[in-house]
């Protein structure tokens, strides 16, 4: 599966991850305020119909784009010579809490708008302390995030470079990752000519030609 995302072509992640969404997003909107011209008032409560499809589209392209990032990582890593190698452990430690966090978020979500719709208010007692905690933890997965993105430049740069690569060697990288509706026209084509050129499991010598 992961060598499969280093093998796609970009224009086949970005329909992927970008296009379907924004064409259920598109359908959504249509069936809330209904045909071009039409007289018809829109009715947001058609919305809820059609929630779990959209969820379910929202979460699948969402899981493509990670798994991108996490192949990009780990599958790259294995070319690279053990003292080029990145702390394994801790960007999977990273890697992983914003999804159990956003998956939570999620959950709870659900939960509050369940419960709105019970007209269940929640207790002052309860949203307070709530909100404390949600901050650290919402600037937290920020952060692992970011680094999510800075261990995605650094591996595609230190295969390509065979060194150790300084974040000014891979800032563009770094960037492209987070903006990945124009880092899959850049990035993946390059990480394409990369997996390719270590396909046979071989580590990059120190002593080989530069990859270009």
């Amino acid at each position: 599966m992961l060598e499969k995302l280093l093998k796609a072509k970009h224009w086949q992640l970005f329909v992927i991850v970008v296009g379907i969404p924004l064409f259920f997003q598109f359908f959504l909107m249509t069936v809330i305020f209904g045909s071009i011209g039409s007289s018809r008032m829109p009715d947001p409560t058609a919305m809820f119909a059609f929630m779990p499809v959209v969820f379910i589209v929202y979460i699948a392209a969402a899981s493509i784009l990670f798994a991108w990032y996490y192949a990009i990582v780990v599958k790259l890593d294995t070319r690279l010579p053990a003292h080029l190698k990145i702390n394994m452990k801790r960007f999977k430690l990273f890697f992983y809490f914003p999804l159990v966090y956003i998956g939570l978020m999620a959950l709870f979500v659900i939960l509050m708008i369940t419960n709105l719709a019970g007209h269940v208010q929640p207790s002052p007692m309860f949203i307070i302390p709530f909100v404390i905690l949600i901050v650290p933890l919402h600037l937290f997965s920020i952060f692992c995030i970011g680094h999510t993105f800075y261990c995605v430049g650094k591996t595609i740069k230190s295969v390509e470079l065979k060194r150790a690569a300084k974040f000014e060697d891979f800032a563009g990288e770094f960037f492209l990752a987070w903006f990945y509706l124009v880092g899959f026209w850049i990035l993946q084509p390059k990480i394409n000519r990369l997996w390719e050129r270590t396909e046979n499991n071989e580590t990059i010598d120190e002593d080989d030609d530069v990859l270009s």
